[in-house]
């Protein structure tokens, strides 16, 4: 159980840090269709917005609330 919980915690950690990274260090907001090459090929961050809840499920305004 300890080690879902920290697998958990540094997985979502690493999460929030990248994003961060990408939206104020590298500022590819600002860049539109530009990648960022971390370790090229294998890791390249590219500014993509989710507005759905996984993989861009019920990103409709309106059928978002059907979940709540």
């Amino acid at each position: 159980m300890r080690l879902t919980f920290w697998t958990g915690f540094w997985v979502f950690l690493l999460d929030q840090v990248t994003k961060y990274v990408v939206l104020y260090l590298v500022n590819l907001p600002a860049q539109p269709n530009q990648t960022y090459d971390v370790f090229a090929p294998f890791v390249t961050l590219r500014m993509a917005w989710n507005r759905g809840v996984n993989f861009g499920l019920f990103a409709d305004f309106d059928m978002r609330w059907a979940l709540v």
